[in-house]
């Protein structure tokens, strides 16, 4: 919904050896303007934290779907 309804949006997910220790490196390629990705395609989101404060960065129990709707999350 909103801006970003029927867009089509790219990522990138590289998946480290240590996974699931570390999180996955993920990058937006497809250009767009969003307060939470850069123009690199950098993305900030708390989950592809590895080390967080307030305890919602990555955690061996997470995994690449919980990625996709932390993803899904910055459109809605």
């Amino acid at each position: 919904e909103g801006y970003y309804q029927s867009g089509r949006f790219q990522f990138e997910i590289d998946v480290p050896e240590a996974y699931n220790m570390v999180p996955p490196k993920v990058r937006c390629l497809t250009r767009i303007w969003h307060p939470n990705i850069t123009e690199n395609g950098e993305i900030c989101l708390s989950l592809l934290r590895e080390h967080s404060i307030d305890g919602t960065g990555w955690a061996p129990t997470r995994t690449l779907k919980d990625v996709v709707w932390g993803l899904n999350s910055l459109f809605t």
